[in-house]
């Protein structure tokens, strides 16, 4: 239940978007943000000691520096975070100014990286890679602006070439690339999608009173929201979600396709109101698109019967490939108090860890199922996060260490580090630095009883733990090819 309120709260500024004005003035930016204007240069350290070969392609390391490290070679990168393409060839990075703000924009292609943009310290970047990795769009938030300032996307190929701009407002955020070749993007007052033309088709509201979020299937034919209504208090505000709604991008429709019982409350006592509408792009508890886009995964509270019991959590799913008999979608619960769910490259499989700190999958339309991982008496603790492999085999980190579970067979390894110890403290997910091929996993975790973070490459058809870099302070940001 925990892991799902901490999930949730990373959204909780999210605004709404009300049916009936979606109007939303600029932001202000907070008064102390100007105050850290002035960049802080990162120090350039030496590049840290590779223990062992990349087996594949160039992985891409941040830490005290950034680093792309190919076979045992480590070439050093601006400091930076880096947002490989879809295939795997190239990467957008973004380079770090200080503490939480950035100065440039870059890409890195033929195993060198390249700045397309330098400005004055910002917030965060947007970026959004087109499905196909042929090009990316991106937007930048200064720390402090005149309202009347407009803001612009810009819309670069993959090797920082053809740059274009498509739209300038005062606060524009790029979501992500429909299958019509048009980027969604929060413009103005709302979403829009935007061709390379110039022409731009807003994208309606749902039909309840307030809409949560926009977010795309992968195939870019569709459009998942999250949609309910905004309980004003003295000091806060709480979103009420009701409903999830799907939008077909060339019917021009919304659905329902399931009931939601979710609230969320945040503060705004501190937190001015045009900042909080203008926030309404970042959207709303996340949702997990099956990668072949026929399912959703969504997280949703009960509300008790008995109003002195607490609320509960629970991970759903909803079959859209197909209308029951009497019309809707088929939803059903995977798990009571889930979280972390993840999806096959083949949309065959979810994952998910339930409320029992159990590792669970299902087959959509299928069983559910939990995996335990305790054999010969030994318990391996609870499950952290899963994933899974390209081979089909899924990587659960545990409490007590990794293991692999091959569907296939059913078949349980174990994963050991070169002295033959488990290695705890991993999280390997579906966003961590996987091999192009997707048989290698990069990540960081404390090494030995001592601790101390090291990058490990693990090879999930082996089930072998390599040791990349053992001083502390790393964690694999990207592979590339």
């Amino acid at each position: 239940m925990r892991y799902l309120i901490a999930l949730i709260a990373l959204f909780t500024l999210a605004a709404a978007c009300g049916s009936g004005d979606a109007s939303s003035p600029s932001p202000s930016a907070p008064a102390s943000a100007t105050a850290n204007a002035t960049r802080t240069p990162f120090p350039t350290v030496a590049p840290p000691e590779v223990l062992a070969a990349v087996p594949e392609g160039r992985l891409v390391i941040t830490g005290p520096d950034s680093f792309v490290i190919s076979g045992g070679e480590a070439t050093r990168l601006p400091n930076a975070e880096v947002f490989p393409s879809p295939d795997g060839a190239g990467a957008v990075f973004v380079r770090k100014a200080g503490n939480n703000t950035w100065d440039a924009i870059g890409v890195i292609t033929g195993g060198e990286a390249r700045i397309i943009e330098e400005w004055e310290p910002s917030w965060y970047p947007a970026v959004a890679w087109d499905r196909d990795g042929s090009r990316f769009a991106y937007s930048v938030e200064p720390l402090s602006y005149a309202t009347d300032d407009p803001i612009d996307i810009w819309v670069v190929g993959a090797d920082g070439g053809k740059r274009k701009k498509y739209a300038s407002s005062a606060y524009p955020r790029p979501a992500g690339w429909a299958a019509d070749g048009r980027l969604l993007a929060w413009v103005d007052d709302g979403y829009k999608l935007i061709a390379a033309d110039g022409t731009t088709e807003a994208v309606p509201l749902t039909p309840e009173e307030n809409t949560f979020g926009m977010t795309l299937s992968p195939d870019g034919t569709r459009i998942a929201s999250q949609a309910g209504w905004v309980e004003e208090k003295p000091n806060s505000q709480t979103l009420h979600y009701t409903g999830l709604w799907v939008y077909d991008i060339a019917a021009r429709v919304w659905t329902k396709v399931a009931d939601l019982g979710l609230s969320v409350s945040r503060p705004t006592a501190f937190v001015s109101a045009d900042v909080l509408a203008a926030l309404a792009r970042k959207g709303a508890p996340p949702l997990s698109w099956a990668p072949d886009s026929t399912s959703i995964v969504y997280s949703n509270f009960i509300e008790p019967e008995d109003e002195t019991e607490p609320w509960s959590s629970e991970l759903w799913i909803v079959y859209l490939n197909g209308e029951l008999p009497g019309g809707g979608y088929q939803s059903v619960m995977l798990a009571d108090g889930g979280f972390g769910p993840e999806w096959s490259a083949d949309s065959k499989y979810v994952s998910f860890v339930d409320g029992e700190r159990q590792a669970g999958y299902h087959r959509p339309h299928g069983e559910i199922h939990t995996l335990s991982f305790t054999t010969d008496a030994v318990n391996t603790g609870q499950a952290k996060t899963t994933a899974w492999a390209s081979n089909g085999n899924l990587v659960s980190c545990q409490t007590n260490g990794i293991r692999i579970w091959d569907p296939e067979t059913g078949q349980i390894t174990e994963v050991l580090d070169a002295d033959g110890e488990q290695v705890h403290g991993a999280y390997i997910t579906g966003d961590s630095a996987w091999s192009p091929s997707g048989r290698y996993v990069a990540f960081d975790a404390p090494q030995g009883a001592l601790g101390g973070a090291a990058v490990y490459i693990l090879d999930t058809e082996a089930a072998e733990l390599t040791t990349l870099i053992s001083s502390g302070g790393y964690f694999a940001a990207a592979w590339l090819e």
